[in-house]
């Protein structure tokens, strides 16, 4: 989350900056707090806003990673991080 607030104005492409890359993703942010029962009707506004509720992590209270947390993992550590996803209609047993 550091490395966002630092570098919120510098492009990820030709067509983002970080800042908006991460915004894209505040109402699911926002969502997953009400559903978890952590906090109703949270407004994430701000990078700030943002990068506050994506600190917080306790075990109790710990927000999925998106993309643009993957994107920051990747990033900040020269990694290639791949995501595979398991196909919700294939049932195999």
């Amino acid at each position: 989350m550091e490395f966002l607030i630092d570098h919120a104005n510098t492009r990820v492409s030709d067509l983002i900056v970080w800042e908006h890359f991460a915004m894209y993703h505040a109402l699911d942010i926002s969502n997953e707090l009400d559903m978890r029962d952590i906090a109703h009707n949270v407004q994430i506004s701000t990078l700030q806003d943002y990068s506050q509720w994506m600190r917080i992590a306790t075990p109790d209270r710990c927000l999925f990673g998106n993309t643009p947390e993957l994107y920051l993992i990747a990033h900040s550590y020269s990694l290639n991080v791949a995501v595979y996803e398991v196909d919700p209609n294939n049932h195999q047993e």
